[in-house]
């Protein structure tokens, strides 16, 4: 599995059966430190509870996105809750029956 992050554009995941490019969440950018590593971290996380690909790109995306929105790292990185609330906002129950 190769993911590249588009930033602004959003994410393309490629495996050797499948490919998705995902679009992004648009938000107001606030702070872009440590948005990478949350990204990246989501991917894993998707990737280890076997989320399809599309899921896996919508999924780090929400995460990235949530972190640029907010100020700071670290602790102050996106919770379940806020990410949740970026997906509803856009459409997405991700986190039903969770």
């Amino acid at each position: 599995m190769i993911i590249v992050k588009l930033g602004s554009r959003g994410c393309l995941i490629v495996t050797a059966e499948q490919h998705a490019l995902i679009d992004p969440f648009r938000v107001a950018v606030r702070n872009t430190a440590g948005a990478g590593d949350a990204f990246s971290a989501a991917c894993v996380y998707g990737y280890l509870q076997a989320f399809l690909i599309d899921q896996i790109g919508l999924f780090a995306n929400a995460v990235g996105a949530a972190s640029v929105a907010k100020l700071g790292t670290g602790t102050c990185l996106p919770q379940k809750q806020e990410i949740a609330l970026l997906l509803a906002e856009h459409g997405h129950a991700f986190f039903e029956g969770q």
